[in-house]
């Protein structure tokens, strides 16, 4: 007794290139893991019964066309793993290879085809599950869930003692794996995004992961993108956003209540204008590194996939970070250098040689910053004509901040930060002035 497969077609509507594209690559996937398991599996059909074109929704001329296709697929379903005695209920896999490691997320059930949807199967989603057959509890990336005939008790087995209820368990939960990812996809998952609840395996749509990383990251700007976090440190965005979406329990429940709140918290259209803003940002790439590439084809996609969600998802924080950078030397005094090295400024001339009345300015920065050596106090003025003077000495200049300054100083070097240009000055004295 094996796993018994059956088939079905399903006629998808309407569906976007980037969706028919996911079809078929979950299908050659498919088939070829169903190849390499040496088993016996009728091919994942894709084929297109027709392509049309619809109008643009957000082309207010109604010119520009957007093509369609109706679809048709022969999709695998998983109707049962069968032994006298015994029934298959589902799979529990580990949510995004074990990358959601929080109470309650940490794994994502899966129904068979035909299981009571009203079956209850809530403690399966822990992160550490028990088998029947050795009694170890730990870690698993999957467990075959199975039911007793004669009591009805739900129970869970490890990959490695399948062979108890399994025939070649290792190839036949190989394959369920793969299985159960397809048939969420054909009924059209790909174009609904998830949702908190839904499979696991499914697509995500590109705007609405963009949207609770917006305001995931307004609330915490301060956590990593996609990366591993620390022990004690914050958990990095990809995970929080993957429980929001399929999250289930208490603490995921919580979570989402309190996204609500700072979603209800932004200003009418700010998170859209900014979702727009990440878009506009990776349409503008050069592609001239990995992740700029790899992002380019995630956005040209229109989806996210577990594999690309952690780099879609770094979209945000990354262009934010880029506009700020583009902002602050946007906003830096455009007046170029002044003076030439070696020069001194501010200085009294005589009659026989007069010199130019000292440069006036506006103090911005005075930060002291203690060292090795004492205290060394940084100090910026932005003279009237446009350019930036950067001053460090060991003592304190004697302004603050707002000051209207005179300079008497010596230009010691050009400089360059950020895009700002700045003249770095010596020996100086400010000497303050009536504004």
């Amino acid at each position: 007794m094996v796993a018994t497969v059956g088939f079905h077609e399903v006629v998808r509507e309407g569906v976007t290139p980037a969706t028919l594209e996911l079809l078929r690559a979950h299908a050659a996937g498919i088939n070829k893991r169903a190849a390499k398991l040496g088993l016996a599996l009728r091919p994942v059909e894709v084929a297109v019964t027709r392509e049309f074109t619809v109008r643009d929704p957000s082309d207010a001329l109604g010119v520009r066309r957007l093509p369609r296709f109706d679809v048709a697929l022969v999709v695998p379903s998983v109707d049962a793993v069968v032994l006298p005695g015994f029934e298959g209920v589902g799979l529990a896999q580990a949510a995004d290879e074990g990358d959601v490691q929080a109470a309650g997320t940490c794994r994502i059930v899966t129904r068979f085809t035909g299981v009571d949807p009203a079956l209850d199967l809530a403690a399966f989603h822990a992160d550490a599950v028990g088998c029947r057959e050795c009694g170890a509890v730990r870690r698993r990336n999957t467990v075959l869930l199975l039911r007793e005939s004669a009591t009805g008790e739900v129970f869970p087995v490890g990959t490695d003692c399948a062979g108890v209820y399994l025939p070649r368990a290792a190839n036949t939960v190989a394959l369920l794996e793969v299985l159960t990812a397809f048939p969420k996809l054909a009924a059209g998952d790909a174009d609904d995004g998830g949702a908190p609840g839904a499979h696991g395996r499914a697509v995500y749509g590109l705007r609405e992961v963009l949207g609770l990383a917006v305001v995931h990251l307004r609330a915490n700007p301060y956590v990593k993108a996609s990366g591993t976090a620390d022990f004690d440190g914050p958990r990095p965005t990809k995970a929080v956003l993957q429980q929001l979406l399929h999250g289930v329990g208490a603490a995921s429940d919580a979570l989402r209540a309190a996204h609500a709140d700072v979603e209800a918290a932004q200003a009418p259209g700010s998170v859209d204008a900014e979702v727009d803003a990440v878009e506009a940002w990776v349409a503008g790439l050069a592609g001239g590194s990995d992740y700029e590439r790899n992002l380019i084809s995630s956005f040209e996609l229109g989806f996210a996939t577990e594999r690309t969600f952690g780099i879609v998802v770094s979209a945000v924080a990354v262009a934010k970070r880029d506009r700020e950078r583009a902002a602050a030397a946007q906003a830096a005094p455009k007046g170029g250098y002044f003076g030439v090295p070696g020069q001194k400024i501010g200085q009294k001339g005589t009659k026989k040689n007069p010199l130019p009345p000292p440069p006036a300015g506006t103090v911005t920065v005075v930060a002291p910053y203690d060292g090795q050596y004492g205290t060394t106090y940084r100090t910026v003025v932005v003279l009237d004509s446009g350019e930036e003077l950067l001053w460090w000495a060991s003592s304190d200049p004697g302004v603050s901040v707002g000051d209207k300054v005179t300079v008497a100083a010596t230009v010691k070097k050009h400089e360059e930060f950020k895009g700002a240009q700045k003249t770095v000055i010596t020996r100086a004295t400010l000497t303050r002035v009536a504004p």
